[in-house]
């Protein structure tokens, strides 16, 4: 199983790196994921924290960290935006080596709030056919991967399973699905299987806790999803713990990692 967390910067006000890394090593994670946050972190931060994890074998996935960079946002995207990207994607091989390493990179489609799903659609699919070209033109070793995403939380491309496997086959199976099992059963309101067409698509899956309220909490307390997270054991699925920071983080990410190892 390749299990991994989202890296939550904001623990690091709590305790030190090197406590963080202590934790990451003795729990033999696969991978962390980031959402690299340049306008806050330095570039030095992340340089210092990715060459660890590289002495360590510790793989690194990326989500695009449009939740902190609204040029960043698919909803966005434009031809004036594609060079906010380039300079992100720039930022990324000068951290990994984008030529010889394989990542993940996770995103969300754009919203239709203001503007029509059609539209929505349209800058989504803009968006993956700019970065295909401009990962190929570089030899960059990404796949991008479509996020399921939440309907109740916002009106967004990628908020039901039939969207995403017709644009993922659209691109000729060049990305993939980022099966969040959190979001998907929020959407449909039960526990539902996938067909093997949509899971045949799945490339990366992100699994979180929730309440009435709000998600990416410890999930040991939603035993709803735990079938679920069986079948992504049972397809080797990567699988990233995406918990955000909360009371006794440390504990309650080790209680998810626990329960995970442990469900068959």
């Amino acid at each position: 199983m390749k299990l991994g967390i989202t890296f939550e910067e904001k623990i690091l006000k709590e305790i030190k790196q090197s406590e963080y890394m202590h934790f990451i090593k003795k729990n033999n994670l696969s991978f962390l994921e980031f959402a690299p946050d340049f306008n806050k972190y330095s570039y030095e931060f992340y340089e210092n924290i990715f060459n660890e994890l590289k002495n360590e074998n510790i793989k690194i996935t990326v989500h695009l960290p449009h939740f902190v960079d609204e040029s960043l946002d698919i909803t966005n995207f434009s031809n004036e935006n594609k060079l906010k990207l380039i300079e992100f994607y720039s930022s990324l091989n000068n951290l990994i080596d984008l030529n010889k390493n394989n990542i993940i990179l996770v995103f969300h489609g754009a919203k239709y709030e203001t503007i029509s799903k059609e539209e929505a659609l349209s800058k989504t699919n803009a968006f993956i056919k700019f970065s295909i070209e401009y990962f190929k033109e570089k030899k960059y070793l990404i796949t991008l991967s479509i996020e399921t995403l939440n309907k109740h939380h916002k009106k967004v491309i990628g908020d039901n399973r039939n969207d995403l496997i017709n644009i993922v086959k659209s691109f000729n199976n060049e990305i993939g699905i980022c099966f969040d099992i959190t979001h998907d059963y929020l959407n449909i309101e039960k526990v539902k299987i996938p067909t093997n067409e949509f899971l045949s698509l799945v490339n990366h899956s992100h699994i979180h806790g929730f309440n009435k309220e709000i998600c990416h909490l410890p999930i040991n307390k939603n035993e709803i999803l735990f079938k679920m997270i069986k079948l992504l054991k049972k397809n080797n699925y990567p699988i990233n713990i995406e918990m955000l920071l909360c009371d006794n983080y440390l504990n309650e990410l080790q209680k998810d990692i626990d329960l995970i190892n442990s469900l068959n």
